[in-house]
């Protein structure tokens, strides 16, 4: 077969847009692993929550990249890399959501800490991942471009209410590289859907890179082939098509 692992997005793809895994979708999944082809997850989502997913579908012993990259699994108890932001912007990033009242969200290597339980001391551990969320699209368009112009980060999107940020150079590209080279394949043999901003790079740089119909406008842009929504089992459909 040409393709040897298929990396999905969990929100706004796998999961319809309740947030459930429908009966549908994970036959398709486990009809894809029948078949010899290594499925993961490469989500946004910490370990806490996609392992939820991921037994869901089992996958228990799958690779899986979880934070857009910053963290890359060979399985449940071997992690293959972690990825630290630049400390230095640490209080900058609380300050910027503080600055605008937003709620927000971050990553240590003990696990997801949000605005409610943030202590000050919080700032000077080291912090895998960060997020913003604001229901005013200009106030997220402003977070954007105020953080890239720091030039020393990764950010990126998982929805359009939300900004996320992580060490520059680190996506879900570079996630699933990781994993392919821990398993002795290329990228070309890497089948990868998804629907957002987050899953740009990892679209654009696999051997088949598949935008979900409901996803955002910049990733079909640069898509080789569009499925079905999230509410339309897109991803079991674009499985049926892989396997012919």
């Amino acid at each position: 077969m040409k393709y040897k692992l298929l990396a999905l997005d969990i929100d706004g793809t796998t999961l319809n847009r309740k947030g459930e895994l429908t009966a549908t979708t994970k036959q398709w999944i486990e009809k894809a692993v029948a078949a010899g082809i290594t499925v993961i997850f490469a989500t946004g989502r910490g370990a806490r929550t996609a392992n939820k997913i991921r037994a869901a579908v089992g996958l228990d012993d799958a690779p899986m990249v979880f934070l857009n990259g910053a963290q890359v699994w060979a399985n449940q108890t071997r992690l293959l890399a972690q990825h630290f932001m630049d400390q230095s912007v640490n209080s900058k990033l609380y300050e910027l959501a503080k600055a605008h009242k937003s709620w927000f969200w971050l990553y240590t290597e003990e696990g997801m800490v949000t605005r409610e339980d943030f202590r000050q001391e919080i700032i000077d551990q080291p912090w895998v991942k960060f997020g913003l969320h604001h229901q005013d699209p200009n106030k997220i368009t402003e977070f954007f471009n105020t953080i890239v112009s720091w030039g020393n980060l990764e950010v990126t999107q998982s929805a359009p209410e939300n900004v996320e940020v992580g060490a520059l150079g680190v996506t879900k590209a570079s996630g699933v590289q990781l994993i392919c080279d821990y398993l002795g394949i290329t990228m070309a043999e890497v089948v990868a859907i998804g629907d957002s901003l987050n899953d740009y790079a990892l679209i654009t740089e696999a051997g088949l890179g598949i935008a979900m119909n409901n996803g955002d406008p910049r990733v079909k842009a640069v898509a080789d082939e569009i499925t079905e929504t999230n509410d339309n089992h897109g991803v079991a459909k674009a499985i049926q098509r892989i396997l012919g």
